[in-house]
C-alpha cells in the first residue's frame, strides 16, 4: 500500500478528511459516514473484534461517471470508539489504488 501525506492527496481530500473527523466525533448527526462493505482492503488492513472500517464519499462524481457518487472514498479504521487510521484511495474498487494516509 502507498503511504501518502495528506497535503500531497489535494485541497479536496484535505476538506474530506477534515468533515469526515467531525462527523465521527459528532456521532454521524449528518449520516455522512457509512459502513465500508468492500473487499478492497480486507488483504491491508482488518479491524480488530468490535472495531470497524467507515467511509466516506470524497467529493462528487465527474460529469459522464456512471456511479452517481463518483469512487473516490475515505476509510476510517475505527477501533475502542477512537479513529485509529485512515485511508484514501481514488478508485475504491480497485485495491492497488489505497493509500494510507500518514499525518491525518
Amino acid at each position: 500500500m502507498k503511504m501518502s501525506s495528506k497535503f500531497s492527496l489535494g485541497h479536496d481530500v484535505l476538506r474530506a478528511i477534515s468533515e469526515a473527523k467531525n462527523e465521527f466525533k459528532t456521532g454521524n448527526q449528518l449520516h455522512k459516514l457509512k459502513t465500508h462493505e468492500g473487499t478492497e482492503l480486507w488483504n491491508i488492513v482488518w479491524p480488530r473484534q468490535g472495531g470497524q472500517l467507515l467511509e466516506f464519499q470524497v467529493g462528487n462524481a465527474h460529469q459522464g461517471d456512471p456511479r452517481s457518487k463518483g469512487s473516490r472514498r475515505l476509510v476510517l479504521l475505527i477501533e475502542a470508539d477512537r479513529i485509529e487510521n485512515i485511508f484514501f484511495s481514488e478508485d475504491h474498487y480497485l485495491a492497488e489504488s489505497w493509500h494510507q494516509i500518514v499525518d491525518w
